[in-house]
């Protein structure tokens, strides 16, 4: 396939922190910058797919500007985890999504360079599905990091760990008794764990 364009972090790690003679938010910032990378090609359980719609979330920010899981180690690094678009190529053992399918997706963690501020992306198949005919891909890219915090906070070990609906615990649990407040209802993840 032909190369395509990819927005990255392309500075050393030294530029996340700043320079702490320097206050505020904004001390020693570059831009991103545009580098060329080949179109990828799917491997086990992954779709390349045609990005149309790429979400930047604070997750990128802390990326970016506070080194979050050690990215400056994995430069260059592209950012947004979540990604709307039309799949273009199944990798093996990814036959579920034909190419042209309009799907939505979260970029692969493990790779620095999968974010979605590119032209072509691979996308794990079975974390992704397909866009309803009554969502825009504008609506479709909140979704991935936004459910998966949601549920994380409602289900998983580190938040309140109530049982997954439709689990064999959840027969047993007394969801109408638990009191919740959720603070920020108004907010993408908000809205989903409401």
């Amino acid at each position: 396939m032909s190369k395509l364009y990819s927005i990255a972090i392309s500075q050393p790690s030294s530029n996340y922190i700043g320079d702490p003679k320097r206050p505020g938010p904004n001390r020693n910032r570059k831009p991103l910058t545009k580098i060329v990378l080949p179109i990828p090609e799917p491997k086990d359980n992954e779709l390349l797919i045609k990005v149309t719609v790429a979400g930047l979330n604070p997750l990128d920010y802390n990326f970016r500007y506070r080194n979050a899981f050690d990215i400056a180690s994995r430069l260059p690094a592209i950012l947004s985890g979540d990604i709307a678009g039309i799949v273009v190529m199944n990798g093996p053992n990814s036959t579920s999504f034909p190419p042209g399918t309009h799907v939505f997706s979260q970029a692969n963690s493990r790779s620095s360079i999968q974010g979605g501020l590119q032209d072509y992306t691979l996308v794990d198949s079975r974390y992704t599905t397909i866009v309803p005919p009554n969502l825009t891909d504008d609506d479709a890219a909140i979704f991935p990091i936004n459910a998966t915090t949601s549920a994380l906070s409602l289900f998983g070990s580190a938040g309140l760990n109530f049982p997954f609906p439709g689990t064999p615990e959840s027969l047993r649990f007394d969801y109408p008794s638990q009191k919740l407040i959720i603070i920020g209802g108004g907010t993408n993840c908000g809205k989903l764990t409401l």
